[in-house]
Parts: structure tokens; sequence; C-alpha cells
């Protein structure tokens, strides 16, 4: 036990620290004993989804795509209904767009506030009961607030803290205005200040880690906002009913490491749906690929469907940790290339989707994924991809392109690795995102094969999509310094694309073991078995 004296923005703290005051890991979901007037939302800056969950819930029960990749999201009641909706803030430009609405749609209100490089705040600034834009500028440690939803010079400004300081709005002393607080994390302190006017902190305590993500909300009903915080590590919130040092009241597990916790006060309708968890990346998922007719063309052409069921889990159970579990996948390839042009002369052969039936089924049943590869030939990606649109609006069928079987005019599969344009493939990912967005399912893989840097040129002008999970397949076999060489030329930092490695039973030297894949310096977030 360490007794600390320091100087906290102009007064005197004296403290009792015992290394990081952190909410213990032991508290759970049920200390969320009364309905509280604040629940959470999570927001995907990646690929512009939201997620809205009940109190206290891991899964979300709700999901719709508002803003852009690197937007700051915020939420507020924009139009005095007593219910607090999506806002997004553009850093870049200092622009706002509000909905009035929780769901997939076009800005209510929009205006410009602020400058390029603020931090954007929402807030009830004057008590009318509506929610409002600020924005705190890190540089000069200055708040800006504004009364009305337009464009305008600020209403209130006033200096508070320290340039570099974390930001947040709520109404710290529950007398109907929201003010400002601040994280800072060189110290570890949190600085609340119950008037919008220059000063000292009226409150300030320690709290919380260096990474965490600071949000406040009235988590017990008692009609004052207090702290809590979503912390990466591991994916929990840890929530406090009161302005002080000390533990958190309640915690529970809240959302994977890559999303941005919001509080808000909003309905929730229906109970938190597993359907809506993200795969990545929160788990791995372990692929049996192949054609379902053909033995010689991978594993999954050597069993039924329920039988692959069974050897697709066993396979998938060693990648499994208590952090991050591991679910199974058939990756199917639907659309064949062939030797010959065939009748329409594009050298690959679709599949009948009725014969896919029973292998959508037993993969929905058992709790596992299928993805579609496509191997075009001649063709084009998109319209071998459109001819299963029905198939992939099912929420648990994925999609991959294979670039080594897409190829040119004079081109024949097997003789040679064809190729693909990022325009090319932009265009499914657009096509795909659509669907998503438009039958609201979750959140589907886009997965690109790849083992030679010339089979997806312009590689650096792909687009990750809202609704998509985008990866980058590393597909070749051989030995062991071979495949960790072009592993490493084609993987990625994510997200917002992930990295995948395929493993090949027979033409693989020396197979890894999963034990070994998990010791990666760069784990895939996808294993294939071919």
């Amino acid at each position: 036990m360490i007794l600390v004296a320091l100087s906290i923005a102009g007064g005197l703290l004296i403290g009792v620290i015992t290394g990081v005051l952190t909410p213990p890991a032991s508290a759970s979901a049920a200390g969320v004993s009364e309905a509280p007037t604040t629940t959470l939302a999570a927001f995907n800056p990646a690929s512009g989804r939201w997620y809205l969950h009940q109190p206290g819930a891991r899964y979300p029960s709700e999901s719709f795509f508002f803003g852009e990749p690197g937007d700051q999201p915020l939420m507020g009641d924009w139009d005095c209904d007593g219910v607090d909706t999506a806002g997004m803030f553009r850093p870049g430009n200092g622009f706002a767009y509000l909905r009035d609405d929780n769901s997939t749609g076009n800005a209510d209100h929009q205006f410009f506030f602020g400058s390029a490089g603020d931090i954007g705040l929402a807030g009830d600034w004057d008590g009318d009961g509506c929610d409002t834009i600020g924005v705190f500028r890190p540089s000069t440690g200055k708040v800006y607030l504004r009364n009305s939803l337009d464009t305008g010079g600020a209403a209130v400004s006033f200096f508070f803290g320290n340039p570099g300081d974390r930001p947040f709005a709520a109404d710290f002393d529950g007398d109907g205005v929201d003010s400002i607080g601040l994280y800072r994390e060189s110290s570890g302190f949190v600085y609340l200040r119950d008037t919008l006017t220059t000063g000292v902190a009226d409150v300030t305590f320690y709290y919380g880690e260096p990474s965490d993500q600071f949000v406040a909300g009235d988590w017990n009903g008692d009609g004052i906002d207090t702290v809590g915080v979503s912390r990466f590590r591991d994916g929990s919130v840890y929530l406090r009913n009161q302005n002080s040092q000390g533990f958190a009241d309640t915690s529970f597990r809240f959302s994977d490491s890559d999303l941005i916790a919001l509080a808000g006060s909003f309905p929730v309708e229906g109970p938190g749906d597993p359907a809506l968890e993200r795969v990545f990346p929160g788990k791995r998922v372990v692929a049996y690929y192949g054609n379902h007719q053909v033995p010689a063309m991978g594993v999954l052409g050597e069993t039924g469907p329920e039988q692959a069921v069974e050897r697709v889990k066993e396979a998938a159970a060693p990648y499994g940790t208590t952090r991050r579990p591991a679910i199974g996948a058939f990756e199917m390839i639907v659309t064949v290339a062939q030797a010959r042009p065939g009748s329409d002369g594009n050298y690959s052969a679709p599949t009948d989707p009725a014969e896919l039936r029973p292998w959508l089924d037993a993969a929905r049943d058992n709790g596992l994924l299928v993805i579609f590869d496509i191997q075009p030939g001649r063709s084009d990606f998109l319209t071998e991809v459109m001819r299963y649109e029905e198939l992939l609006k099912e929420p648990h069928v994925n999609l991959a392109l294979d670039p080594e079987w897409r190829m040119g005019p004079g081109g024949v599969p097997g003789q040679g690795v064809g190729q693909v344009d990022a325009s090319e493939v932009n265009a499914v990912s657009q096509w795909l995102s659509d669907l998503v967005i438009e039958n609201n399912l979750p959140d589907k893989l886009f997965i690109l094969h790849q083992f030679q840097l010339r089979m997806i040129t312009n590689r650096d002008q792909l687009v990750a999509r809202p609704g998509l999970i985008s990866v980058i397949h590393m597909d070749g076999f051989g030995g062991r310094s071979l495949k960790q060489t072009t592993y490493r030329y084609v993987q990625v930092d994510p997200p917002p694309f992930y990295n995948g490695f395929k493993l090949f039973f027979d033409e693989d030297t020396n197979l890894y073991q999963p034990w070994e894949v998990l010791q990666f310096d760069t784990v895939p977030d996808l294993i294939t078995y071919q």
C-alpha cells in the first residue's frame, strides 16, 4: 500500500492506491439490480455498424448501419423525445451527422461545427431536454458548445484540463445540465466539472487503466451520471455508481476490443441475439475446404454433411481458447473451374443451389459457417457470385473469391495462375455489402485467396465495406519455410482486413499442428484445411 499526495488541478488530493485501482474480474452482470436508465451501444469504426444491447447483455439485440469508417460516434437525444439515437462527428472536417432513429438511413440533421482534429461531444448544455453538439480541442484544452443543431459559433466556450486529456460529457451532479469530464492517461485520474466555465475540477479521483475508454451514465437510476470504462484487453465494461475512487459496482463481458462503447438511454427490443455476435476478432474460424462431390478437390468431398460436421468440429477444437473460441466452417467450391470451355465458354461450372441445401442446413443446425468459394474461369466474379444471391441472404453463408482460377480471355484453368484487379473485387464487395445492409444480415466473411502478389493487382485499392469481414487468405502449399515466407508477403494488419492460412493434408511438407499455428508471430484468424 502506497500513500500518495498529488497536486491535482490546483489542489491537493490524498488517496490510497493499491497498484492499479480497477474493478475486480469477479463482478458480474448480476450486479444490475435496479433497471438503469442508461444502457450501452457499441460501434464498429471499420464498418459503420452499430450494436444495441440490453443492460448487462453480452450479445446485442439490434444492429444497424450509420456513418462511415473513421467517423467518431456519438449518442444524444437530438429531437427531444427522451430517446438517445446515433450521431457521427467527422474529425477531419468538423461535420456532424445526426439521426433521429436507431436504424439504417441518412442523417436527419447535418451541419458544421468545430475544426479538423476536434473531439466531438454530445450533451444537453442548457437544460432544455435536448442534446446538441460540442467539441474539445486537444491542442489547447478548450471546450466549445453549441445549443442548436445548425452551423454557427459556440454558445459557450471555456478552458478545462490539459492538451491531450480525453473528454466525455454527462450530468455528474444531477442538475439536468451536462458538463465535461476528462481522463488524464498519464496519471490515471478523472476530473469532473459541474459547471460550463473555466476552472479547476469539482471532483477528482483515480479510476481505470490507461488504455480504457471512458463512458458515463446513470447506471442505477438515481438521476446522477457516474463513470464506467470499456476495457480493451478483456472486452468487458466496469461501471461505478459513485464518482469516486473504488472498485466497479457492476462488470460484465460486453464487446470486442476494436469496438467503441457508448452510453445512452434508448429502448431495446428482444433479448441478446448470438447471431449478431461478430466473428472476428472474438472468434477463430477453422474450415474444411473442397467440393462436396469430388474427393480429389478437398476433404468435403470425402463424406456427407453430417459426418463432415463432426470432422470440422474436431479440427476446430484445438484452436479454441477461453478468450477466443474456435468455430467450424465448410468452405465449399460452388463455381468450379474446368479444363474445358463448356457450353458457355467460361471454363467453369456453377452448382445447382438445390445440391447445396443439405450442407447449409447441417451447418446451420450445428452452429457452423458456410463459405461459398468461387473459381470463375473466364467468367467474372460478380456474375458467378450473383447466381447464389438467395443463399447468400442466409445469415451463416459467407463468400470467398479465388483469383488463382480467374483466367484472362485466353487463359485455361490449371495451365497458369490467374489474377484479378482490385476494381473487380470492389464491385463484388459493394454488391455483397448492399445485400447485408438491405437484408439486415450479420456481418459476412469476405475472403480473398492469395499466394502470389500478382494474383491481386492494385491490392492497396481494396475497399473494406460495411457489413463485411474482409480476409486475405494465404493459399499456398509446400514446406514450412516457403509457407511462412508467402504468409509474410500477403498478410495484413487487422482490422479492417484479417488473415487466413491454408494447410494441405497431402501437399504440405511437415504439416503444421494446431499448437504450432497458434504460436505464429501473426496468428491467422481463419485456418482452412484442404
